[in-house]
């Protein structure tokens, strides 16, 4: 009986899989023979693939079957996409790479929520496969209002609102359906409008296709916890999001964040206060205020260093998360594990962020002659792979600042822990600057010749000079957050 039950599965696995290839093959038709648009080809492809595996937690007993699916996918799709075929599937004005991010997210979500919460699996694939297209296809109407850039591409007022106002109706009608014993009450409306806002802003910060990724994923992983949490907890949830919304706001104001920046942190402090509380969001404010305070300190003396630096002190959504991802990733984590541990490694990759910018900042201030870590020979001040005696004990009191808000709020950090976190922060910033003096990437101004990390230089594109392309000052900050949290883990070991 069992034996006859698998081939079952596999015999719907291969329906499923023809059944997703004959849509792609179906938006190739009509593209290519009755001259459909591409935009909506895709939309189609987008509709019919996200409701289709938006089904098969009750298709299928176990995960198995449903993963495979993914991984196929995700190869065909990255195929399809580099060869340039299935044109119906991923063709679109700008570069994207959504239709290799739709399965990703789908074998992610599988992996979280298969054997545990299957309403958020399901609600994660239905709010993209029908929130996202109906957003673009508002925006791109006489509906979609005044645009915006919050990252690199072009939003929509009235394409923003039908994505939030969607995400809602989805969210109201489907989540009783599959989860019938969930109370429809106030704490309800508050856990969906929580989760709406989420998916809403995962939606506005996406670039190339992201939101294929981000969308899903954090709207299932806040649907997951809020439908743990009582009116009380959901209400705190929402409220810090009103917060985080105020905070950033002002941190734009200051020119602290960018516009994607904001509403980078912006999602991220609801996360992380909604998963962790104020022991957990304390420490990422306290990095940021006193890495924005740091960073104003001496503007004016620190210009001539900046011309040399990729980015500035106004933080975009690579830098939000190129600091604070590994520490997102952190929280996610203890919300699946409840591991302790995760919190310590989560206060380390802050405080490896905080010792780099903190050597950075006040190193380009106060030192005069930086070596150059690999060799000890003398270099230019702003250097990538720079170190100052200054520049040292800059970090070490970064490191330390984020340890002390660990120490002050929570009982796991004793004065052991505190100078273990001191030391993997400082290990954290050892390795961006061993990064930054061998493999990240310098170029050559072509008109003024000096040395700059910036591709641009003097309005004219530059030239690789050392390191490669894809190693920039963002890869080796989100390095030296991850050095930090690996090197916490190894030290809770030892002690």
């Amino acid at each position: 009986m069992e034996f006859l039950q698998n081939i079952n599965q596999w015999i719907i696995f291969l329906i499923f899989f023809f059944s997703l290839v004959g849509l792609v093959a179906l938006s190739g038709i009509l593209l290519e023979k009755f001259k459909v648009s591409e935009n909506t080809t895709r939309r189609f492809v987008h509709i019919g693939v996200g409701l289709l595996v938006s089904i098969s937690p009750f298709l299928f007993d176990d995960f198995y079957p449903a993963a495979l699916l993914a991984v196929i996918f995700i190869v065909l799709n990255w195929l399809a996409l580099v060869k340039d075929k299935a044109r119906g599937m991923h063709s679109t004005s700008r570069k994207s790479y959504g239709t290799v991010f739709f399965p990703v997210s789908f074998l992610v979500l599988i992996l979280l929520f298969w054997n545990s919460n299957t309403t958020a699996l399901i609600m994660g694939m239905l709010l993209m496969a029908i929130s996202d297209p109906f957003a673009s296809f508002v925006g791109e109407s006489k509906l979609g209002g005044k645009t915006f850039v919050p990252w690199a591409d072009k939003k929509s007022v009235g394409g923003t609102l039908a994505a939030f106002f969607s995400n809602m109706l989805l969210l109201l009608v489907f989540v009783p359906l599959l989860s019938p014993s969930f109370e429809v009450g106030l704490v309800f409306w508050v856990m969906v409008l929580n989760v709406a806002l989420v998916a809403t802003i995962s939606e506005i910060i996406s670039k190339a296709g992201t939101d294929n990724l981000t969308l899903p994923i954090f709207s299932a992983i806040i649907l997951d916890l809020t439908m743990q949490l009582d009116l009380n907890g959901n209400l705190w949830v929402l409220f810090w999001l009103v917060i985080s919304v105020l905070f950033v706001s002002l941190a734009y104001q200051m020119k602290s964040l960018s516009v994607s920046g904001a509403f980078g942190a912006a999602l991220m402090g609801m996360f992380i206060f909604g998963i962790g509380g104020a022991d957990w969001m304390l420490p990422m404010a306290s990095f940021f205020v006193l890495a924005s305070l740091v960073s104003k300190i001496g503007k004016k003396k620190k210009e001539g260093a900046r011309l040399m630096a990729e980015k500035h002190d106004v933080r975009d959504i690579y830098q939000v998360y190129a600091n604070a991802g590994i520490g997102l990733v952190c929280v996610i984590l203890f919300q699946f594990t409840q591991k302790d541990y995760f919190y310590l490694a989560y206060l380390a990759s802050l405080a490896a962020a905080a010792a780099d910018t903190w050597a950075t900042e006040i190193g380009t201030l106060l030192g005069r002659k930086p070596r150059k870590i690999t060799t000890l020979r003398h270099c230019l001040t702003g250097e990538s792979g720079g170190i100052t005696i200054p520049g040292i004990l800059a970090a070490l009191t970064g490191a330390f600042s984020i340890g002390f808000t660990g120490f002050l709020i929570s009982g796991l950090v004793n004065v052991k822990i505190l100078l273990a976190l001191v030391l993997a922060g400082f290990a954290g910033s050892l390795v961006d600057s061993l990064l930054g003096a061998t493999l990240q990437s310098q170029y050559r101004c072509v008109t003024c010749h000096k040395i700059t990390e910036k591709r641009i230089h003097c309005d004219q594109k530059t030239i690789l000079f050392k390191g490669f392309p894809w190693i920039n000052n963002d890869f080796v900050n989100l390095v030296c957050t991850l050095s930090g949290a690996v090197v916490m883990l190894i030290l809770i070991r030892i002690l």
